[in-house]
């Protein structure tokens, strides 16, 4: 008996919020840690810069995955790049699944590993509990 389509999935990642946040308050707070460690010179200017420069280099890459589209279908995953270009990848068991944020963990076919964080903003909300149920139960 063929699976039942209302179990497959055909998901579209927009771009987060949450994400946002996150990233601008870890950053701020890596600054206050640096300000407040009394490492001794050169150090502070040096973790400082490098802060600044992670911080902006993730807020410039923040929306890296979004158009990235996930899909399930008769027990079998599929990544597609924003470009709609299909990922050879599989899905490994590690993934993490949080209330907020889900990262599923791909090993692509060319043996590179992909972390695509999935928070729960970027997707409608029926989608990410579907998303959630379908990685949770299989």
């Amino acid at each position: 008996m063929p699976p039942h389509p209302h179990f497959d999935l055909d998901l579209r990642l927009g771009s987060s919020r949450r994400q946002r946040v996150w990233l601008v308050t870890g950053h701020a707070l890596a600054l206050l840690a640096v300000g407040g460690s009394g490492v001794p010179a050169p150090w502070p200017v040096v973790l400082t810069l490098t802060a600044l420069a992670h911080g902006v280099g993730s807020c410039l890459n923040r929306d890296r995955f979004r158009g990235w589209r996930i899909r399930y279908r008769a027990g079998d995953w599929a990544l597609d790049d924003a470009a709609g270009r299909q990922v050879a990848s599989r899905l490994l068991p590690s993934t993490w699944l949080g209330p907020w944020l889900c990262l599923l963990h791909w090993r692509c076919d060319d043996g590179r590993f992909l972390a695509l964080p999935v928070w729960c903003d970027s997707l409608p909300p029926a989608d990410y509990r579907r998303l959630r149920a379908r990685l949770r139960w299989g």
